[in-house]
């Protein structure tokens, strides 16, 4: 799939999250800012979904609006050669009403704010029950925006296997604590 988008030089940090990713692996990638982290976990998410399942198959959760929009916009890029596919992103800004009629018509990938997900999911409107991966981008900031306790919410409605993808430049005691348990021998990229 990467090389019909015209992705053919991986840099160092893609060239080690890349196959473990595809090989369904659990993966911690810490690594500076601009490394190339968030097009790894993208790539990772598209060569995973299955298009032609009606299901929501990927959740994204993101610290802000801003690498919501980000993360969207890179997904629908990378993703413009791939077989039609559903993204949407619910964050707390937008209107509660719309995102569930969203949710319920399963997009494959979600790309949301822990405290959005978790009113989704806590009103029965994003189903995770056919959940492939949960992936987490600049997870530092979920501690310091205070989402964590979001997060955790979040993650008792993971269930064992799906694959866990953990991206930031720091990652804090208090957030791996939270996932460690759904993460059975993770690749650790650090």
């Amino acid at each position: 799939m990467i090389y019909s988008i015209g992705f053919h030089n991986p840099n160092k940090i893609q060239s080690l999250c890349l196959k473990p990713i595809f090989l369904h692996r659990n993966i911690i990638v810490q690594s500076a800012s601009n490394s190339g982290k968030t097009t790894s976990l993208c790539i990772g998410v598209l060569q995973n979904i299955n298009a032609e399942e009606k299901s929501t198959q990927a959740l994204i959760l993101v610290p802000n609006r801003l690498i919501a929009s980000q993360m969207r916009e890179l997904i629908i890029n990378l993703g413009n050669k791939m077989n039609e596919f559903q993204i949407s992103v619910f964050i707390n800004d937008d209107k509660i009403e719309q995102q569930k009629e969203k949710a319920q018509n399963l997009p494959h990938i979600v790309v949301a704010t822990p405290g959005r997900a978790c009113k989704l999911i806590q009103s029965n409107f994003l189903k995770l029950d056919q959940l492939k991966m949960v992936c987490f981008d600049e997870v530092d900031e979920f501690v310091t925006r205070g989402s964590i306790n979001k997060v955790g919410q979040i993650l008792t409605n993971i269930r064992p296997g799906v694959q866990v993808l953990v991206f930031s430049t720091i990652i804090p005691t208090q957030f791996f604590s939270l996932v460690e348990p759904l993460m059975t021998d993770p690749v650790k990229i650090i």
